[in-house]
């Protein structure tokens, strides 16, 4: 006598698709592979960096990288290595590559390769306690899909580019602790975000050698965080205060004007709240 089938239970059947959905989706993308060993082999294979990072084993499970329900790596985070060595530009070939991250690394030097122009998902980059170099590069104004820039505590020199006023979608900047001259560019009324509260911007530009005035175009956009302190900066900055916005705000001593009595005025409404320092 036939035995009668017994239909599989649904957790059992949720089991086994996502059993299979996992082992699927961990299989790294054969040309993102041959990549990340060619970085791998660029890096000198630091200890901990791309430990994980065997021909034998799948790229996607190692440390550091993210990947996709196709196999395509999205997330690269490279840290805490006293190693030498420099970005390499074979990163640019990580084609949906979303996030890049070099952090807390002593020994990194060089500059930001050009070839991260071709990453057209990339949404957030972050370089930041290294010995990064030369320029805040203008090329990164090509990259339209930026949300995120911090670039900071490295040894960055020059001005911030105006290029930067071409991201529409930038959200924030962080260019803290570098060797920055010159004045801050008048990049905000491009942005095209006046009183954006559903993305605000935050802004940290402090402990540079930044001089000047506060572009007027700063008043034009909804600001989370600004932080600007520990510059040479002058000038009057009471035009970021208004009963429309909620900020966090640091200036230093110099940029002063009439910010009290414009902070005395907002602070009366029940409509804004913020916080202000003078350093």
């Amino acid at each position: 006598m036939a035995i009668p089938s017994t239909p599989l239970r649904p957790f059992v059947v949720t089991f086994i698709f996502l059993s299979l959905s996992l082992f699927v989706s961990s299989i790294c993308d054969p040309k993102d592979k041959k990549i990340l060993l060619q970085i791998q082999e660029s890096l000198g294979n630091p200890d901990k960096l791309v430990s994980a990072w065997e021909l034998n084993t799948d790229c996607c499970n190692g440390w550091g990288i993210t990947c996709n329900s196709d196999g395509r790596v999205t997330d690269f985070y490279a840290s805490f290595s006293n190693n030498p060595f420099k970005i390499p530009s074979s990163i640019g070939e990580l084609d949906y590559l979303e996030a890049m991250t070099f952090s807390d690394l002593p020994n990194l030097t060089g500059t930001i390769p050009r070839t991260i122009t071709k990453l057209k998902y990339l949404q957030s980059i972050r370089i930041s306690n290294t010995r990064l170099s030369g320029h805040v590069p203008e090329f990164l104004g090509q990259i339209q899909s930026l949300q995120s820039i911090d670039l900071e505590a490295n040894n960055l020199s020059g001005s911030i580019p105006l290029s930067l006023g071409k991201l529409q979608c930038l959200s924030t900047l962080n260019l803290y602790g570098n060797h920055l001259h010159g004045p801050i560019p008048d990049i905000f009324s491009s942005l095209n975000r006046t009183f954006n509260v559903q993305n605000p911007l935050t802004i940290v530009l402090s402990n540079n050698e930044l001089s000047g005035e506060l572009p007027k175009s700063m008043g034009n956009v909804s600001i989370q965080w600004i932080d600007v302190s520990e510059n040479q900066l002058t000038g009057d900055a009471s035009f970021l205060f208004g009963q429309e916005k909620k900020s966090l705000c640091e200036f230093g001593k110099r940029v002063l004007g009439s910010i009290q009595r414009k902070l005395e005025s907002v602070v009366r409404s029940d409509s804004s709240e913020f916080e202000f320092t003078a350093l």
